[in-house]
């Protein structure tokens, strides 16, 4: 393999950790059997597992028509890695360190369209920014952590699509 000592499976299209697992040597036969069996739908994603997930959490960078409106940092319920509220996570709005916002404009200037949204998901590592996700269709962007002017921005660049009169693409407003 690739020398990884854990690594996290999930279906590839999903939503809020669904059917998301942490893969260890100890787990892999058991993880085997639920995607033999169905219990875990194909195709599936393997990422290694970054720990620094559960020490520094996940950021979520918001952008509205390629302009970051807000940034959260993510944070798991201890002993676990997903950091969804529901399983015991938290979400606080902090400015996300420098990295993370170049990293993320990288990963918009290479999408083959510019979306109305799109939030980009990220850990930060000793590496650097490692991007997990480049979520574009229905992601939760977070609302009700960004400042009001972002409610305002999305609103405006919603209007704007569909009268045809948004932004070119790759002209981001800021």
């Amino acid at each position: 393999g690739h020398g990884w000592r854990a690594c996290v499976i999930k279906p590839e299209i999903g939503a809020s950790a669904h059917e998301t697992r942490l893969v260890t040597g100890d787990t892999l036969a058991e993880a085997a059997t639920a995607i033999a069996s169905g219990a875990i739908r194909r195709p599936l994603l393997v990422q290694p597992f970054v720990d620094e997930i559960r020490t520094r959490g996940e950021w979520s960078l918001v952008f509205i028509e390629g302009s970051l409106t807000h940034t959260v940092l993510k944070a798991p319920a201890a002993g676990d890695f997903r950091v969804q509220s529901y399983l015991g996570g938290t979400v606080r709005a902090e400015p996300a360190p420098p990295g993370a916002v170049s990293a993320a404009r990288a990963a918009l200037a290479v999408l083959p369209e510019s979306p109305l949204y799109a939030r980009i998901d990220g850990v930060e590592t000793s590496g650097g920014f490692l991007i997990m996700e480049v979520e574009v269709i229905e992601p939760a962007l977070f609302l009700t952590h960004a400042p009001p002017a972002a409610a305002v921005r999305f609103a405006e660049a919603l209007l704007a699509r569909i009268s045809g009169t948004a932004t070119a693409v790759g002209t981001p407003r800021d």
